[in-house]
């Protein structure tokens, strides 16, 4: 209990962006908001993005009055070149830090019930089922999920049967450990990746390495300058005791 409330007491100056509040004070404005989850995702994927739209702490309900809903911490639409964001091509994206290792035992069934709520919420009624866009689920993870010491894991659906055919449903969930080892071939943009887990996970001058990295710092500094720390310290309580009771 006391490790709780020193977690939830904690100033913001010495918040690091994986921690929940800082996280989501960075998403909620728009312009650095988009500007942090680029620089996420064109790290994390290797390739420039197109035109993003995002929603911070998007609630999708469950399917049901008595069913499960979820809160996203991120939800972002790439969007094709005429803007269109109904029309095939686009793809999905979700970011989500967690700190909570306690958690780690759900964490893959956690992820297939965001993508399946979703999904639920993207296809129209009439619609076909080949109008779903590509999706992709990040965690973002201060603790080892599956125990290998890696940085970099990647879940997709495949023929058990059949392991060499190709089966795509469009969906991707891409698990990082801040702390995890490169592989043995890790590539530039590997290594790209690590520099932006390590600033996430502690953003601390030694953390800054690389223009990514110095671009996100900006980022979080001009969050920080903005917030009065008494009120932060308050607001912060209340949003994590709400937003733990929403979470899976």
């Amino acid at each position: 209990m006391e490790k709780k409330k020193e977690n939830i007491m904690k100033p913001l100056e010495e918040m690091n962006l994986i921690d929940d509040f800082l996280f989501t004070e960075v998403m909620t404005d728009e312009e650095n908001g988009q500007k942090a989850c680029r620089i996420i995702l064109e790290t994390v994927l290797k390739r420039k993005l197109g035109e993003i739209r995002f929603e911070c702490q998007k609630v999708v309900p469950g399917v049901s009055e008595t069913s499960h809903g979820i809160r996203l911490d991120t939800f972002i639409r790439e969007l094709t070149d005429d803007g269109d964001n109904s029309i095939p091509g686009i793809s999905i994206y979700d970011i989500e830090p967690d700190k909570r290792s306690a958690n780690r035992d759900s964490l893959p069934k956690r992820a297939r019930y965001y993508g399946d709520l979703m999904d639920v919420q993207l296809l129209e009624k009439s619609v076909d089922y080949e109008m779903l866009p590509e999706q992709v689920t990040i965690f973002i993870l201060s603790y080892d999920p599956f125990g290998k010491d890696a940085m970099y894991y990647e879940a997709r659906t495949m023929l058990i049967t059949h392991p060499d055919t190709a089966y795509n449903d469009g969906v991707r969930r891409i698990f990082l450990y801040a702390d995890g080892k490169l592989p043995e071939d890790s590539t530039e943009d590997d290594r790209k990746i690590q520099k932006l887990l390590k600033y996430i996970a502690r953003s601390t001058d030694d953390n800054i390495s690389d223009e990514s990295t110095v671009e996100l710092d900006k980022i979080v500094r001009n969050t920080k300058s903005k917030k009065e720390p008494f009120l932060l310290s308050c607001v912060f309580c209340t949003t994590l005791q709400k937003r733990t009771s929403d979470r899976i």
